[in-house]
């Protein structure tokens, strides 16, 4: 029954879509990107992509398509999307096929309303058999607005989750190639009933905090957990804040404190540690530090020096991921590529104007391997850059070498028109 309403939901988006197709203004545009990177020494390809995106403008509306084929000719995926508003109503819908395979993989669509400091929204997906934790369908209605300074934020679920703080949404990965789509609705939650309520109420600047919220979710189970976060919460020291999360479930309570140094607008240093708590006699029992970050932007360039001093607790991810500093756990459950014998990262990273008005950006990493006998335990050295040749014409330039040998040199040209 719940799959033919969401498919239904779902037709419904495209065809309202649809009826702006020969109304007044349109546009074609696209972009299309070929990038190749290589091994020098075996002169081997080690990766090879072609995409394509095309997108077609009508009024408000936006329908685009998206192709990615992959060395050595594999069709990683065909995706289309058509999102803008159709009267005072906003929409968004997507569709993902494996093309090689010719098989349907995900389906969602989203609608939204804004009316008198309320937003209200409408998500339904779907997941076929095709991709792992499928196949399976679902919905949720969400609603947010303000309430005597407070932001109020209601979930309810059935058989799907909206992408939030507790929830990652969906990324669909193709095995063969790690490449992945996100998505925010994720209906991999069984059951197509209520599945769960979540109420979240945060105001900012209160409680000597920046911001504090609180969250009870209830499964169609029962109660699960009530929480509550205080992000930026003052200590008494100008120079170090305090987030804090106090979570209460059914059979325990947890407390995670995670202290952070500012030194101003210039200069920061984030401590990536915790505080080692006794739920029992409600005592701190210590500190644990587990790394430091510090960052000063300079203009356009920002400079970053990490230092991790347990591999086995923080990693940094690799650049495709951020180069961010996450814990080893929540790295691993997100499927977060990262390096992990890397204990320190110098980055310099920059953007600018060129010559025919479109930005360059560059990105340079050196990395430090806790195991290198080489002089100040220098591991890898990572360089990025896109340089715009035109307006519509651009080159991607890269390169990856260790002390023993340049690791891969890639190349890659996009055209836009």
């Amino acid at each position: 029954m719940l799959t033919s309403v969401r498919i239904a939901f779902a037709t419904l988006v495209f065809i309202l879509a649809g009826t702006l197709v020969g109304t007044a203004s349109s546009e074609l545009s696209g972009e299309c990107t070929f990038w190749i990177s290589f091994d020098p020494l075996a002169g081997t390809v080690e990766e090879m992509d072609l995409e394509l995106d095309v997108s077609y403008t009508i009024n408000d509306v936006l329908f685009s398509s998206e192709s990615l084929v992959a060395y050595p000719g594999t069709w990683v995926w065909q995706g289309f999307t058509a999102s803008g508003m159709v009267g005072a109503h906003a929409f968004e819908s997507n569709i993902l096929f494996g093309a090689s395979t010719a098989e349907y993989l995900y389906a969602e669509a989203i609608v939204s309303l804004a009316i008198g400091g309320l937003s209200f929204s409408c998500h339904a997906a779907q997941l076929s058999d095709a991709v792992l934790g499928g196949p399976e369908g679902g919905g949720a209605l969400r609603l947010s607005g303000g309430i005597g300074g407070f932001e109020l934020v209601s979930v309810t679920e059935f058989g799907a989750t909206i992408e939030d703080e507790d929830n990652d949404g969906i990324s669909i990965v193709h095995i063969a190639t790690g490449l992945e789509r996100h998505y925010v609705t994720d209906p991999r939650p069984p059951g197509g009933e209520f599945t769960g309520q979540k109420v979240s109420l945060s105001r900012p600047d209160i409680f000597c905090a920046d911001v504090a919220e609180g969250t009870l979710y209830v499964s169609c189970d029962g109660f699960e957990y009530v929480q509550v976060d205080l992000q930026g919460l003052y200590v008494g020291l100008p120079f170090i804040e305090l987030d804090t999360e106090l979570r209460f479930e059914l059979e325990e309570k947890q407390l995670a404190l995670t202290p952070t140094l500012s030194l101003g607008e210039v200069a920061c240093v984030d401590v990536y540690g915790r505080v080692d708590w006794d739920p029992v006699s409600m005592q701190m029992e210590g500190i644990w530090l587990g790394g430091l970050e510090f960052a000063c932007q300079l203009g356009k360039v920002v400079v970053r020096d990490v230092a991790l001093f347990d591999l086995t607790e923080y990693v940094i991810t690799t650049e495709r991921f951020g180069s961010h500093v996450m814990e080893t756990d929540a790295a691993l459950e997100a499927g977060y590529d990262f390096y992990p014998d890397y204990w320190e990262l110098l980055s310099v990273a920059g953007t600018g104007d060129s010559c025919c008005g479109e930005p360059f950006s560059f990105l340079a990493n050196i990395y430090f391997d806790q195991a290198s006998t080489n002089l100040f335990d220098w591991g890898m050295l990572h360089v990025e850059a896109s340089i715009p040749l035109t307006a519509q014409v651009g080159i991607t330039l890269g390169i990856e070498t260790k002390p023993s040998s340049a690791e891969y040199i890639a190349f890659g040209v996009g055209i836009r028109w």
